[in-house]
């Protein structure tokens, strides 16, 4: 009777110590488990920041694309323009170290007489001449 009590002591004890043995061994597994997922973690999170920056990179590249281009052809429309404007004679080409605006007498001499005309065509609409505006408002005041 005396040596099962012993028996069943050294067993339950076993047991325990079986049992605490597996639990030290579960949490390392645990905690190494748990660095190995931090480690891949912070693997991915380094993958998708990169990715990110390398996507904003392909945006910024593309949209100065977009900005070159429209600037690009914004100049050829003004540089085909101006070809054109001095085909047909209406103006002088820009100099290239003088800067500012040039244009030729046609030009110029075109542009009064359309204003001209504008002015007349107005003052006919209106019934008065912009002499015979001018003194009335000097009359009233």
């Amino acid at each position: 009777d005396h040596c099962s009590e012993w028996k069943v002591d050294l067993t339950s004890k076993q047991h325990g110590q079986a049992a605490t043995a597996e639990a030290v061994q579960g949490r390392r597994i645990a905690e190494e488990n748990s660095e190995t997922l931090s480690t891949q973690l912070l693997e991915v999170e380094g993958r998708q920041r990169n990715e990110l920056a390398y996507l904003d990179w392909k945006h910024s590249q593309a949209a100065t694309a977009v900005y070159r281009g429209s600037r690009d052809s914004t100049r050829q429309k003004l540089d085909e323009r101006d070809a054109n404007d001095t085909k047909l004679g209406r103006a002088q080409p820009v100099p290239k170290s003088g800067g500012g605006c040039t244009y030729s007498s046609a030009s110029s001499g075109a542009a009064l007489a359309v204003l001209a005309a504008q002015t007349q065509r107005d003052e006919a609409i209106s019934g008065t001449s912009s002499r015979s505006r001018k003194t009335e408002k000097t009359k009233v005041a």
